[in-house]
């Protein structure tokens, strides 16, 4: 399930790896008022380990696209752009229909790709939908 936050705390780490510390409290998703209640985390980025914080108005953009089957666009992934091609979509875990998070098989392909590699199948999080052009027809 999504559940939409706002960072209140905010201190770093330093160290190996540097760590980013946030406080964050639930907000209302209809109002968008702090609830009250909060929790903290330490965070960093990894490689190959997929975004779970997203901005806002990422978000609302991606969910405003109505992604479907065979809709293509572009992606930039560990510093490489990837062309992408929607190929289904299902819930990541049953028990959350409604999740958006891994919801798209997406059968991807890089523009370093040699002739020999395959291409691969990965789930993916609407996030990476969001911040890519489509790509026309």
């Amino acid at each position: 399930e999504q559940e939409l936050v706002k960072i209140v705390g905010i201190k770093y780490e330093v160290g190996l790896p540097t760590l980013c510390c946030l406080k964050l409290s639930f907000l209302d998703p209809d109002s968008s008022r702090l609830t009250g209640g909060s929790f903290s985390m330490k965070y960093h980025d990894m490689p190959d380990v997929i975004d779970f914080l997203i901005l806002r108005q990422q978000f609302d953009n991606a969910r405003k696209r109505q992604w479907s089957i065979g809709d293509r666009f572009r992606s930039v992934i560990d510093d490489a752009w990837w062309f992408g091609t929607i190929e289904s979509q299902e819930p990541f875990q049953p028990q959350y229909p409604d999740s958006l998070f891994q919801c798209y098989n997406v059968w991807y392909v890089t523009l370093f790709q040699s002739a020999v590699e395959s291409t691969a199948k990965f789930y993916v999080i609407i996030l990476f939908i969001c911040i890519s052009k489509e790509i026309p027809s």
